[in-house]
This record gives structure tokens, C-alpha cells and sequence, in this order.
């Protein structure tokens, strides 16, 4: 979604009546043409947990056969122990 030049913002989620599951991931971040640069919040859980991660993400790169995204930020869970960093990489190609 762009809803504003310059602007990307993105929004997924799915929820599962098996042990009340959740997830979701809302972001959005300017565009330099290159590459896109804004902050990320993320829920998940079900209903023995709860999580929620709050980063930044760096987006939009163009590999030439992919695009990619890097996630980098800090979880804080109900669950004793589970705080901490988390990073992720993630890939996509649109045909």
C-alpha cells in the first residue's frame, strides 16, 4: 500500500480458533527508491502466551531475483524469559 508518495505501509494477520492463535505485523517507512526505512510492531500469541515486538525494518531491496527485508527489534513476552532482540530476514518476488 502506498498511500502517499514516498510512503509504504503494509498490514498481515490471521487468527485460528485452534488455541485461540493469533498473528499479526503492521509496518510502514518512507521509500528512497532503493530501499524503504520505518518502524515495525508485531503481535502474536495464543492462549498459553502473549508476545508483542516492536523494531524497525529496513525494506524494498532489490536483489534482481528477489526482493528482501531485514527486521530488527525487542520482544516482550508474558512468558518468563523470552524477552529479548529478535531479528528476521524475509524474501519476495511479485510475477
Amino acid at each position: 500500500l502506498k498511500p502517499m508518495d514516498h510512503i509504504v505501509a503494509n498490514g498481515l494477520g490471521n487468527y485460528s480458533t485452534a488455541f485461540r492463535s493469533y498473528w499479526s505485523h503492521f509496518d510502514v517507512g518512507y521509500s528512497f527508491g532503493t530501499f524503504s526505512l520505518g518502524p515495525e510492531i508485531g503481535f502474536m500469541g495464543n492462549k498459553e502466551y502473549n508476545e508483542v515486538r516492536y523494531g524497525g525494518k529496513v525494506g524494498d531491496i532489490d536483489l534482481g531475483f528477489a526482493n528482501t527485508a531485514l527486521h530488527v527489534g525487542y520482544v516482550a513476552s508474558n512468558r518468563n524469559g523470552s524477552d529479548g532482540a529478535y531479528g528476521e530476514i524475509g524474501f519476495n518476488k511479485n510475477f
